[in-house]
């Protein structure tokens, strides 16, 4: 029968504690959960207000059977009491879906119910998050992000740090049991970048699907210790530059003429290849979407009344025809590379209706690949907010313009445009800004894309 294990680590959580609890107890279904609260030696009333849920808890009759355990002690960390909650409340069999839900987060209402909707139609996905949406102190809803796609082989790689690829937000994402068991559960030597790790040891025995659909809420609050950027990316880094085992099939050259040689351990030369190939292969909408790098995410047919699976997640967008009086012509979008924050948004509140990256130095770079000979517009269509700002777009390390930069803010985008010519082939793009930022926050860049104006001479438009 379905069967759920949750566990919560918590030190001195008293403040958050009865939401999060509140939030695991309320799913309801045709299932067991086995809850299990790891403390780590509150003095603050956590535990107090634990003892009292289990209380209540045996009233609830929410779901099939309820097994709600707490125990305390000293541990090395968050990343540790994880480990031993599992140790103390996994059920057996390798079915049994898993996660843990930190003390100041929530569960989405009916989250376990969706998973188990989704594993009777697919029971081959045993890996899955949904989408991202955050809380604020008060617990208010901040925002719900759109969809993202996940691939395996980046996961693997360990792409998703927030550097290079978007975060995979742990309170959203679920397991089977067999799949922890393989992987070896969390590497307690971590203290902020545990899960990091995990996905990545765990992508080597399954596909991460995304769920189009809400299934927990990260809370952002003073003081939490997902603040730590630096450390955190410290320990990445040292993950990446420690010697190690053999890579995982997953992380085996490709076979799709994209890939490289498959170099030895340590994890930094996988990290660099896999990077490399996942930029190249976006270039190729067509061809990205048949390879290993596209993501699968599943989505409610309300009119079929299923779940749809979709493959094939997570190329560039291909660039819009542009129509003429001369005939039609194919633009080209910029692959953004160097330079840039990790995707994130889109916030329809400041009119930013699709996800949009941050320039955070004085250079970014992109790439793009033109197929004809010709005259090129180069576009950024972007937002500013430092006054005197003056860009210079360069082609290949020559200058296509400069322009000046009124500020607007969050009241209207700006598109800055400069023309010239190009070759056939892929091109090197650079955007660079002269005037310092002290938020080192330079552009809000929506978009970069080519726009082809004439063939060269010799050269027909078509």
């Amino acid at each position: 029968m379905p069967a759920f294990c949750i566990v919560t680590p918590v030190f001195n959580g008293a403040a958050y504690i009865d939401d999060t609890i509140a939030s695991v107890l309320a799913q309801g279904g045709d299932f067991d959960l086995h809850y299990h609260i790891q403390d780590g030696g509150s003095t603050d009333g956590t535990l107090a207000k634990v003892r009292r849920w289990q209380k209540l808890a045996a009233a609830l009759k929410t779901c099939r059977k309820l097994v709600f355990t707490c125990s305390s002690g000293p541990d090395t960390g968050m990343y540790d009491a994880v480990n031993k909650g599992f140790a103390r409340a996994l059920p057996p069999g390798d079915d049994v879906v898993m996660g843990w839900i930190a003390s100041d987060d929530r569960v989405a209402p009916g989250a376990f119910a969706t998973i188990l909707a989704i594993r009777a139609q697919f029971p081959d996905i045993r890996f899955m998050g949904g989408r991202i949406s955050l809380l604020d102190h008060h617990g208010s809803i901040l925002g719900i992000h759109p969809l993202v796609p996940f691939s395996r082989r980046c996961m693997a790689a360990g792409l998703y740090d927030g550097r290079t690829l978007s975060f995979i937000m742990q309170e959203g994402s679920f397991w089977c049991a067999d799949i922890w068991r393989k992987a070896g559960g969390l590497d307690t030597r971590f203290r902020l970048a545990g899960d990091w790790d995990l996905w990545r040891r765990m992508a080597a025995h399954a596909d991460y699907v995304s769920v189009d659909s809400l299934l927990g809420f990260h809370r952002r609050r003073p003081g939490q210790l997902s603040e730590q950027m630096e450390l955190y990316y410290s320990e990445v880094d040292g993950a990446l530059d420690r010697e190690g085992a053999a890579l995982p099939d997953v992380l085996a050259p490709a076979d799709d003429g994209a890939g490289e040689s498959a170099p030895a351990a340590p994890m930094r030369e996988a990290y660099g290849r896999v990077a490399r190939e996942h930029e190249a292969m976006r270039r190729d909408p067509p061809r990205f979407r048949a390879s290993h790098h596209s993501a699968t995410a599943v989505r409610y047919n309300l009119d079929s009344r299923r779940w749809d699976r979709m493959s094939g997640f997570g190329a560039v967008s291909d660039a819009p025809l542009l129509i003429t009086e001369a005939g039609a012509s194919e633009g080209s979008t910029v692959l953004l590379k160097e330079g840039f924050r990790a995707t994130e948004g889109p916030y329809p509140e400041h009119g930013l209706h699709t996800a949009i990256r941050w320039m955070i130095a004085p250079t970014a770079s992109g790439m793009a690949t033109v197929a004809r000979h010709g005259r090129y517009r180069v576009i950024v269509r972007c937002r500013s907010w430092i006054q005197g700002q003056r860009v210079t777009i360069l082609a290949d390390g020559r200058p296509f313009g400069q322009l000046a930069i009124t500020p607007h803010e969050h009241d209207r985008d700006l598109e800055l445009s400069v023309e010239g010519e190009l070759v056939a082939g892929l091109h090197h793009l650079e955007l660079v800004i002269d005037q310092p930022s002290p938020a080192e926050l330079y552009l809000l860049v929506i978009d970069w894309r080519l726009e082809r104006l004439s063939a060269a001479d010799g050269d027909k438009v078509v």
